[in-house]
């Protein structure tokens, strides 16, 4: 049964979803939560903010999910940046194994590759959370996911396990992302890619609520992940360990996404 706080930030979800909330309420609880978390640490304002993403997945999300076909292990994998990055792998790597990172309660990968036996392992640090959701909802999942921290993937999973790992929307909810990305390439096997697809600068879009603490942007053609605290500049941090390529997709709303390979050294 959610506690008073998740159904507090579920009625607060549902309100920011309004326009006039969001342009004028919102930012000024951004501001109160902004000046409150100078005092705390980074493992405590995610933990306050996974409350929030909780509230999240409520039943409506969980109707839309199977209206998108989320239920079905037979669903098409149609995200093209996916696709075209299982098509990339030698023909020998049969069948791909990918890790979504931060998949919430049902991955929203698709489960069959058109042309690529696939095989995924979703992961994400409220699992336990989520399978309580489902549960609560009679919902048996396609894949579960599965308990683990980005920042701890490997003691999880272990180094040079996956032929490429998944992570949408994800990378800002961690603590220490940087941690996360190291995470996900000593998962990842050698020539194996970490595959980032994230709409630019969602921190400063959700005024720094909840779990969305940091940003991702191009900056001088450079793949960027900051906050007004911190700048970490990928193309810099990971050179000689991996390649980043960068490109951005138009996602019809105003605001963009980031889709960024990062392609472990052989």
């Amino acid at each position: 049964m959610p506690s008073a706080k998740q159904n507090l930030h579920q009625l607060a979800r549902r309100v920011g979803r309004q326009p006039t909330v969001r342009r004028v309420v919102q930012p000024a609880v951004g501001r109160f939560y902004a000046h409150r978390n100078k005092r705390r640490s980074a493992t405590e304002v995610w933990a306050d903010g996974a409350t929030w993403e909780s509230a999240h997945w409520d039943q409506q999300w969980l109707r839309d999910a199977h209206e998108r076909g989320l239920l079905d292990p037979a669903q098409p994998l149609e995200d093209t940046f996916v696709v075209e990055a299982v098509d990339r792998l030698p023909a020998d790597r049969e069948p791909v194994t990918l890790l979504d990172v931060g998949a919430g309660p049902l991955t929203p990968l698709g489960k069959v590759h058109p042309r690529r036996a696939l095989e995924i392992t979703a992961c994400d640090a409220l699992a336990d959370d989520y399978d309580a959701i489902l549960a609560d909802a009679g919902v048996t999942p396609p894949v579960r996911t599965v308990a683990a921290h980005g920042e701890q993937l490997a003691e999880t999973f272990g180094e040079d396990t996956f032929d490429l790992v998944h992570c949408g929307n994800a990378l800002d909810h961690h603590y220490d992302p940087i941690a996360a990305l190291e995470g996900m390439l000593r998962v990842v096997k050698p020539g194996g890619a970490v595959l980032l697809n994230h709409y630019v600068n969602e921190g400063v879009f959700q005024n720094y609520l909840g779990m969305h603490q940091w940003n991702i942007e191009q900056r001088d053609g450079h793949t960027v992940i900051w906050n007004p605290s911190e700048v970490h500049d990928l193309e810099v941090l990971l050179e000689g360990r991996a390649a980043v390529t960068t490109s951005f997709r138009d996602g019809g709303d105003d605001r963009g996404r980031l889709e960024t390979v990062v392609t472990k050294a052989a």
